[in-house]
């Protein structure tokens, strides 16, 4: 009877190989041609991958952790108040706050929630 694989056992070239497929670089069948192995193996290698990244907790969570509403509003809730006044650019706000301007749209769009949570009221779905 063979031995159960497990995430130890895989080489650490399927590990990046995994990466660069789930990005869309590389495909399985270039994978198994470069390696001498059947489209087979390399699915139940990357099936095996994809259990242990699951099993690992969120906290491991690579790039910043995300803004509290009171880190929101500390931030931007000045920034947002001007914008709303038309007294301010979005691109001055990500130039002075040091974000992209897509990111200082998602913070307004989070602020928006939120105040529109506080009120009581859908901001989607609001009467005019």
């Amino acid at each position: 009877m063979r031995k159960k694989i497990t995430y130890k056992d895989i080489p650490y070239d399927y590990k990046i190989y995994y990466k660069n497929y789930r990005d869309g670089k590389i495909s399985v069948a270039k994978i198994a041609d470069y390696n001498h192995v059947s489209c087979k193996t390399v699915y139940k290698y990357f099936n095996i991958i994809t259990e242990h990244n699951a099993d690992q907790p969120l906290n491991n969570r690579r790039g910043r952790k995300p803004k509290t509403e009171s880190e929101l509003q500390k931030t931007f809730g000045e920034y947002y108040q001007k914008w709303k006044k038309k007294e301010m650019t979005i691109t001055d706000i990500a130039f002075w706050c040091g974000n992209s301007r897509t990111t200082v749209y998602r913070y307004f769009r989070l602020l928006e929630s939120s105040n529109s949570k506080n009120n009581g009221t859908n901001a989607k779905y609001k009467n005019s």
